[in-house]
């Protein structure tokens, strides 16, 4: 806000209105440079003044900063610079951040201020490719959107306030740049472009929706008890090695699907690894071979997935472990270790195998374990006891390895069956019911029929066949409505089909019509956890 002054004379006198008893305050202007020049100039400005906090600026030419500035909306148009300060100075922006041009950082902090209340958040988009020196992110009740550009780091990104939202952007980390804040990081991309690039704040985690990648030469550090948490959904997130990256403690979220690099290549290190979603990992070996393993800087395994040891001259394989979630929990009505197993075969030939199961003692809640293979038609075939020990790993020998998919658990006495539900509900409400549930595992599975009865009739199905939205190592949710009601008491049940065609059924809940809002559990053939 700009403080006018007014000049009065008479009698001689002059009287200076000062600017704490203003009427009428100014308001906020829009500078757009004129020429060349200095930030704090007014001349270089076509507002006549040096901006300030509630102004927005446009920079069509080359703009340089020699001090403390600050901003709301600031704009860097195509073929003109803002300058950075030669010293430690901090420009503060309150609104959003445009860089058609270029951005010569130096040594000047730009700060995202934005900063709302409890009843009204405010957004602050960051977008254009922009390399940052000191990289700071304050004010409360506030999200950082930064878009689908390429943010460049060189020596401190600072997330101090506020949320922030990674969109699609890539973050890079330039020699010893550190990541350093008091609140969550949300990432898309990360790119390790520097060496000694270090994960240093004790009360903020790194979260990463999408791939981590480390340039040849590089490397990244996560100091001890610091979080790195691979939260994509749905997506694969691809681990990049072409130099080193020790992480402290790596956390793969349910949901998410992290792709380790090839067997044979560089592979992160860490303290510690918790799996609720899926690692996968490729190669191709003529030896006994080791997938999804993650060791630590001493080269002691701190996670384990799969051993293959195969008779074959080569085997070219992908493996996929998913674990420590209810995704691995009760397959109609059959227990089995939290932890799933998938080898996909990419050659054309069988191969012969001595396979090695691993889970974590955590994982183990089951006793009289057996070693499985699923071979097809929907048919579990057990291939031999495992040791009593829990967490004990597991091997069968003799397993041929398919082209194509191939699955394995470790469960009870009695095998399992291809689909695994691990929730149902029904609810009443707005004239209609709702039906809503989850499956863990889906293996060679079609997908479902819902069917329906009245108190006095018989099972029928009702609406159209829901074809499989889920897989071998992660389930789906589906949703189904049911409009036509003539009142009364209505039961449902779930029908599972294979393809190979045989069904399954999911025993019946019911539902009055008439209670409103009203929400019941299904009682399925088999026990919750």
């Amino acid at each position: 806000m700009h403080a006018p002054s007014l000049l009065i004379r008479g009698c001689g006198i002059i009287v200076l209105l000062l600017a704490a008893l203003w009427a009428s305050p100014v308001a906020a202007a829009t500078c757009t440079s004129t020429t060349v020049g200095n930030w704090n100039a007014a001349s270089t400005w076509d507002c006549g003044i040096v901006p300030e906090g509630d102004d927005d600026v446009v920079i069509v030419h080359n703009v340089t900063l020699t001090g403390v500035a600050s901003v709301r909306h600031l704009t860097i148009s195509t073929g003109a610079t803002l300058i950075g300060a030669n010293s430690i100075r901090t420009l503060s922006v309150f609104g959003d951040w445009v860089n058609n041009g270029e951005f010569i950082p130096n040594q000047q902090i730009v700060s995202f201020s934005a900063s709302g209340t409890a009843s009204a958040t405010v957004e602050q988009h960051i977008t254009g490719d922009t390399t940052f020196f000191r990289l700071r992110t304050a004010g409360g009740f506030s999200t950082k959107k930064f878009g689908d550009s390429i943010f460049t780091v060189t020596e401190v990104f600072a997330h101090d306030a506020g949320a922030m939202d990674g969109g699609t952007s890539t973050f890079v980390f330039k020699d010893d740049a550190k990541i350093d804040g008091n609140v969550q990081y949300y990432f898309h991309h990360i790119t390790i472009d520097g060496i000694g690039v270090t994960h240093i704040s004790a009360s903020s985690d790194i979260h990463v929706a999408g791939n981590f990648i480390v340039n040849n030469g590089k490397s990244f550090v996560s100091e001890p008890g610091r979080q790195f948490r691979f939260n994509g959904d749905g997506n694969d997130q691809s681990i990049v090695m072409n130099s080193s990256a020790a992480f402290s403690e790596l956390i793969v979220f349910a949901g998410a699907t992290v792709v380790l690099p090839d067997l044979g290549g560089l592979q992160p290190t860490a303290t510690g690894v918790t799996n609720n979603g899926v690692l996968r990992q490729s190669g191709s070996t003529s030896l006994a071979t080791e997938f999804a393993y993650i060791r630590n800087g001493d080269g002691t395994p701190v996670y384990r997935g799969i051993d293959l040891a195969h008779t074959s001259s080569t085997l070219n394989a992908t493996v996929a472990i998913a674990g420590n979630q209810s995704n691995c929990l009760n397959p109609s009505g059959y227990d089995h270790r939290n932890r799933c197993f998938g080898v996909k075969n990419n050659d054309a030939t069988p191969a012969t195998a001595t396979v090695t199961l691993y889970t974590t003692e955590a994982e183990d809640d089951i006793t009289d374990d057996k070693f499985y293979e699923y071979s097809g038609s929907a048919t579990w075939t057990d291939r031999g006891a495992c040791p009593a020990g829990d967490g004990d790993p597991c091997t069968a020998t003799a397993i041929v390895i398919e082209p194509g998919n191939n699955y394995f658990l470790i469960g009870t006495n009695t095998p399992p069956t291809p689909v695994t539900l691990t929730g149902f509900t029904v609810t009443h409400a707005d004239d209609a019911n709702y039906l809503a549930w989850e499956t863990a595992t889906e293996v060679n599975f079609a997908g479902f029929y819902v069917q329906r009865r009245t108190d006095e009739g018989h099972f029928a199905r009702v609406g159209d066949f829901l074809y499989a939205l889920g897989g071998p190592v992660s389930g789906a949710s589906y949703t189904w409505s049911d409009t036509d009601l003539d009142g009364g008491l209505y039961h449902y049940r779930l029908e599972a089909v294979d393809f190979d065609q045989s069904t399954e059924f999911f025993e019946p809940t019911r539902v009055e019509e008439t209670m409103p809002n009203a929400e019941f559990s299904v009682y399925l053939p088999f026990s919750f956890k």
